[in-house]
């Protein structure tokens, strides 16, 4: 849990792998339940194909059957009547009014028409050709086959488009959550979050589903159920961004470079205040060092520059008093 809560808070990325990984997961689910349930219709499938059958075209026109009209059915286990399907062979005429006709798919003799509620096809029969009555059920299971495979991986990528597109609606629901909850989640984490949610979901309700507990409102409430609790439990407060774990991680286990560890650390000569130098007794073989010119420079003192005497001013002559040699005279 904790790898999972700090992947959604502090990882990378907005949980595409998670979709991608649920894609692929949902499309081979899918393209299961195709070849496995679609093994039961191949029994139905050979038994319209023996009521059809046999067709001949020629230049573009059906002539075998000829002025004929059939309706596919099928027998069920437990119903007395056989079942009608929307699959007609009406060779009495070329053309039909489609605007008249309900769905399914109706052949004439020189065209094949399908009709639904969104629109109206006209496929014209074209060439010669010829489709024998026989055993169809090897043909019908490598078309079973082949729809499978093209399902499951056509699947990938609408399944892949839904999901993230689901993912951004629940992000958009977490933007709320965490606005009432006072919980600060930027837009990645809040779609990490959702991809992650939307995973673990899909995969609680697929055996669900098949036990017949399936809802769409009980997916919905399960999904905004754990998006609340994670942003109430794990979410930082607003205003408070969770320091990034991953960047201590890889800080601390990244190696240090090989000239770091080979190359050991010179520490820098402390400085000596000046002073008296203390003469350290020297061995025989050592030789004194020679300093620096600048050591030189910074140690060699400056004599003293001498005070001059402070001049002596005369005294101030006053007014009465002679001087010495005009009294001799």
């Amino acid at each position: 849990m904790k790898k999972i809560t700090s992947y959604i808070l502090n990882g990378q990325g907005l949980g595409i792998k998670f979709l991608a990984g649920l894609s692929v997961l949902m499309a081979l689910i899918f393209a299961i339940v195709i070849r496995v349930q679609g093994t039961a219709y191949i029994p139905y499938a050979q038994e319209i194909a023996d009521q059809m059958l046999p067709i001949k075209v020629v230049d573009g026109q059906i002539v075998e059957p000829l002025n004929t009209f059939r309706m596919a059915q099928i027998r069920i286990e437990g119903r007395d009547t056989p079942l009608a399907l929307p699959l007609v062979l009406d060779t009495r005429v070329s053309n039909l009014d489609a605007n008249l006709l309900p769905q399914g798919v109706y052949v004439t003799r020189t065209n094949i028409y399908t009709v639904n509620k969104n629109q109206i096809k006209v496929i014209k029969i074209e060439g010669n050709n010829y489709i024998p009555r026989g055993d169809y059920t090897d043909v019908f299971k490598s078309w079973l086959n082949w729809s499978a495979i093209v399902c499951g991986i056509g699947g990938i990528v609408v399944l892949f488009v839904l999901y993230f597109i689901l993912a951004m609606f629940y992000a958009l629901c977490t933007q709320i959550i965490a606005a009432l909850a006072r919980r600060n989640m930027a837009f990645d984490s809040r779609m990490r979050l959702s991809a992650v949610v939307l995973t673990a979901a899909y995969i609680l309700f697929i055996p669900l589903g098949w036990i017949g507990l399936n809802s769409t409102l009980l997916f919905l409430a399960v999904v905004l159920c754990a998006l609340i609790g994670f942003v109430i439990k794990y979410a930082p407060a607003k205003g408070h961004l969770p320091e990034p774990v991953t960047a201590k991680e890889e800080i601390r286990s990244a190696p240090l470079p090989e000239a770091m560890k080979a190359a050991p650390v010179k520490k820098a000569p402390a400085k000596k205040a000046p002073g008296k130098k203390k003469h350290a007794v020297k061995s025989a073989d050592e030789k004194p060092a020679v300093p620096a010119k600048a050591e030189v420079k910074a140690e060699a003192k400056k004599p003293a520059a001498k005070k001059k005497p402070a001049a002596k001013k005369p005294a101030a002559k006053s007014a009465k008093t002679k001087p010495a040699d005009k009294i001799s005279k």
